[in-house]
């Protein structure tokens, strides 16, 4: 579970990041055009609307950048707890493979990229190679042959 978080928090940091770096993304144009319609007086002028709305998207784009930021740090946390319970390659493939698909779902939703039957076939071999190498590597350590081993007085 650990693995889906670490790769969520990875896809949200990916979109705040186009979000607060992007002056087109769909949801900055559309708090400006929110602003546009209903916050702004119809009694200023239009270079007043133009500026009061432009605060309004700036402020989006500064919680975007620290939401980026904040999620960027969960990710990283939950990554480093996740490698102290697994190894390296089941930790490694997993959150790739679900940042991978969250990513192009929230891009889908969120900014409105399109996802194509290739996006999808390529999602599909990249969660078989998932469920592959989480397979493998529950065989190792069923076997004895995997997981971290134990230094013993010896070797101290």
């Amino acid at each position: 579970m650990d693995l889906l978080f670490c790769g969520a928090y990875g896809a949200f940091s990916g979109i705040s990041g186009k979000v607060a770096l992007s002056e087109d993304s769909p949801l900055t144009l559309s708090v400006k055009d929110l602003c546009l319609r209903h916050v702004v007086s119809s009694e200023s002028s239009e270079q007043q609307q133009e500026e009061m709305c432009w605060y309004a998207v700036s402020l989006c784009r500064v919680i975007a950048l620290i939401s980026m930021v904040c999620f960027n740090a969960l990710m990283l946390s939950t990554f480093m707890k996740a490698l102290e319970k697994r190894g390296s390659l089941p930790v490694t493939v997993g959150t790739s493979a679900s940042n991978f698909l969250l990513t192009g779902i929230l891009g889908s939703i969120v900014l409105g990229e399109k996802v194509n039957g290739t996006w999808a076939l390529g999602a599909l071999v990249i969660a078989a190679g998932l469920t592959l190498v989480t397979l493998s590597q529950q065989s190792l350590v069923v076997k004895g042959l995997g997981g971290k081993k134990e230094k013993s007085e010896e070797q101290m």
